[in-house]
């Protein structure tokens, strides 16, 4: 009889016991989830780069609009009228001899309204000019057909507008809205950055500029009869951009202005709700009509920039305060030399440069702000240990972007 020892080739040909296996699968989980985690964290440094790089190239692509319609910024052109010592010394160097077209930077002081910007929320910076802006950058594509083609063929000219204009002045703003991110009544809501805009030439129209600019013309300047402000160049005594235009050329009655509204608006949250928000039909003949409802459609806003927690401008203008010496002046210097009592910059005097901010968040953080006051951010100087933990969110996710602009 054969007797079998320990040890044995067929002994050592046995399975692995049930302690061997489990502690093979313990490791193995270890590993996998060691591998999961590192995963994971490579993951989210991607899409956060990802984010980031899409975050930046967002804010070049910004900062792009707001240098080309800055660069063309309408305040002033020459004239003969003298006030004299009607107005101090440094006031004189900024009213005598010119003609205006106001400029507002966080505007809040003036007659006709609340503000131009009534659907802007109350926090961020609001600005608004008017801009000389070639046809082919700005005006509606049928509008430009039109006037290339009267141009090209001699025949009938457009009211208000020469057929062979190579230039036309707009009005151009900026502002902040809370506003839902998509078309979707259940879409989430969000801060946004607006651009309003209105193109000139044709028609006055309330979707042109043109009427506005005939009203602003005459109650801001000295040479008309129907000049609104006298020896007070302080932002209260004059009409807000936005107020009031004149509808018919040359009758001088003013009508109120449609206020700009944001595309995507929530009801609740828009103080001047469009009229309507589909524009009447039109064909390219329409634009050739003075009296058809399309001069008077004012559309949405364009968004331009979205999960926005900082938009602040602040314009400076450089004065020489002695021979050779040139000093800059920020809004609050500059009214206290003029001796304006304002709270915003003053609407006569065009910026020398606009130093824009503008923070964002990303996605992750701007999901977590269920309402409206969670957009607010909490003061840079505010110790991290007393923020709360959506702000701290906030804080780490901040994105804040510079640039400075000149004003030609």
């Amino acid at each position: 009889m054969k007797v079998y020892q320990s040890g044995s080739k067929a002994a050592k040909k046995r399975g692995f016991s049930l302690v061997e296996l489990l502690a093979a699968v313990s490791i193995f989980s270890i590993v996998m989830l060691a591998l999961s985690y590192a995963l994971e964290a490579s993951l989210g440094m991607l899409n956060h780069r990802s984010a980031a790089l899409s975050t930046d190239g967002d804010f070049r692509a910004v900062s792009d609009i707001f240098r080309q319609d800055l660069q063309e910024v309408v305040v002033d052109k020459p004239d003969t009228h003298v006030f004299g010592k009607q107005v101090s010394d440094s006031l004189a160097q900024f009213v005598d001899h010119r003609n205006f077209i106001p400029i507002e930077i966080d505007r809040i002081e003036g007659t006709g309204m609340a503000k131009s910007f009534v659907n802007g929320e109350v926090g961020f910076s609001a600005l608004l000019f008017a801009a000389v802006s070639s046809p082919a950058r700005y005006a509606h594509p049928i509008r430009e057909q039109i006037r290339l083609s009267s141009a090209s063929s001699g025949t009938a000219t457009i009211k208000n507008q020469s057929p062979d204009a190579l230039s036309e002045v707009c009005l151009i703003g900026y502002y902040v809205a809370y506003t839902r991110d998509s078309s979707r009544a259940d879409s989430s809501p969000s801060m946004k950055l607006y651009r309003h805009f209105r193109s000139g030439g044709i028609n006055f129209g309330d979707g042109h500029a043109n009427g506005i600019l005939a009203y602003l013309a005459d109650v801001y300047n000295p040479s008309s009869e129907r000049t609104a402000f006298g020896f007070d160049f302080s932002n209260k005594s004059f009409p807000f951009m936005l107020s009031q235009r004149y509808k018919v050329p040359n009758e001088w009655t003013p009508e109120k202005v449609t206020q700009p509204w944001p595309m995507n608006y929530i009801a609740s949250e828009v103080t001047s709700p469009p009229a309507i928000t589909t524009p009447p039909k039109y064909s390219s003949a329409s634009w050739l009509e003075n009296d058809h409802p399309i001069h008077d459609f004012v559309f949405g806003d364009e968004e331009i920039a979205r999960n926005v927690v900082e938009f602040r401008c602040a314009p400076y203008k450089r004065i020489e305060t002695a021979p050779g010496e040139i000093e800059l002046f920020d809004t609050p210097r500059l009214n206290q030399r003029l001796g304006l009592q304002n709270t915003g910059w003053p609407v006569l005097v065009k910026p020398d440069f606009i130093d824009i901010t503008l923070g964002v968040v990303g996605v992750d953080a701007a999901l977590q702000m269920r309402q409206k006051s969670d957009w607010v951010l909490p003061p840079m100087d505010k110790d991290l240990s007393a923020l709360s933990a959506l702000e701290r969110i906030k804080r780490q996710e901040l994105k804040r972007y510079s640039i400075r602009i000149p004003i030609h």
